[in-house]
């Protein structure tokens, strides 16, 4: 059986200012292409994935596949390739080097910490709170960052007098959003964990 092989994809936003300013539509294409990512990610497939920042900025994806056919058979179905929010160049790669295997599970099992609240209040209530400085600043802590896309900052700092690194949520990012219905950010842990506090 031959291995797998790696590939490099650029993906480019199809409109002048992407992704600033986006429309329902490109919300809801980049909330599946998060799901869609991270379910290839748990798969094996998606090695790599994220936003490359800067004038020039484009998404990163590095994909494990049996060959390019398959790697291409992959982003034709993404969905926001298929949404005409993204176009996507390919080219094949090798993983020479790859660091944390390790801090991966040999198999994903079925089991999850599952923690529900239901709160009294209007949902766009709730959504401002969430997803608007003035918001989290009314509950959470003074000193925050965000900026409601994907990839924006979702940096919710509790002390600025510790040192950098120990203050807060700090490299804190948006995954995906639907407008009043659903928000996914990446977390770390305690200050007092550092050992897991670099994965989010």
């Amino acid at each position: 059986m031959s291995q797998p092989q790696q590939f490099f994809i650029r993906l480019q936003g199809t409109r002048p200012g992407w992704p600033e300013a986006m429309s329902e539509g490109e919300q809801r294409a980049m909330s599946e292409h998060f799901v869609t990512l991270r379910t290839l990610t748990w798969a094996g497939k998606c090695l790599l994935a994220g936003p490359v920042f800067g004038r020039e900025g484009f998404g990163l994806v590095v994909l494990q596949a049996a060959d390019e056919t398959e790697a291409r058979a992959i982003m034709d179905a993404e969905p926001s390739v298929v949404a005409g929010v993204h176009t996507y160049t390919l080219q094949p790669m090798a993983a020479s080097l790859l660091a944390g295997r390790q801090q991966f599970p040999a198999a994903t099992t079925p089991r999850a910490i599952v923690r529900e609240a239901t709160v009294p209040i209007p949902r766009a209530e709730a959504w401002r709170a969430w997803t608007t400085a003035a918001g989290l600043r009314a509950f959470f802590a003074e000193s925050v960052r965000i900026a409601l896309r994907p990839g924006g900052p979702f940096e919710i700092l509790f002390s600025e007098e510790a040192p950098e690194g120990e203050r807060g949520a700090e490299g804190c990012t948006v995954l995906a959003f639907e407008p009043e219905r659903l928000l996914a950010v990446s977390w770390n842990a305690p200050p007092e964990f550092p050992a897991v506090r670099q994965r989010r």
